[in-house]
């Protein structure tokens, strides 16, 4: 084994990594927030309701706390929530080099609920 195989990856100085723009997400989500509740839902769902200037703005992930390895795909939960809104734009996270922001898609309302795919990554739904 060659140790070029872990280095050809090696970051360029002042290059930024996943996590600036992870928590650049953050704060353009959630920054002023003036309140925030826990939603019960099933087992390594996480839910939490932020009211942020007065709107609605929701962060969900799914997470058993297993590790699953490095090359492993870690399994994701799709869940209903309750959205009074016709549609809800859905923001992910920055999760590679090279990436500045996450998928962003809209999901349309049907009888008040949202379904969602929640992965290990949190997802903003407003």
């Amino acid at each position: 084994n060659s140790l070029m195989g872990p280095l050809k990856n090696v970051r360029v100085a002042k290059e930024k990594r996943p996590g600036f723009f992870a928590l650049k997400t953050v704060i353009e989500k959630l920054d002023g927030f003036d309140s925030v509740k826990k939603i019960e839902s099933k087992k390594g769902v996480y839910l939490y309701e932020f009211e942020v200037r007065g709107k609605k703005v929701v962060v969900g992930w799914f997470d058993l706390g297993e590790f699953y390895g490095l090359k492993a795909v870690p399994p994701t939960k799709e869940i209903l929530i309750d959205w009074q809104k016709e549609s809800a734009t859905v923001t992910g996270i920055a999760k590679k080099r090279g990436e500045e922001s996450g998928e962003t898609k809209t999901v349309s309302a049907s009888n008040g609920t949202i379904e969602l795919e929640l992965g290990f990554s949190p997802v903003f739904v407003q």
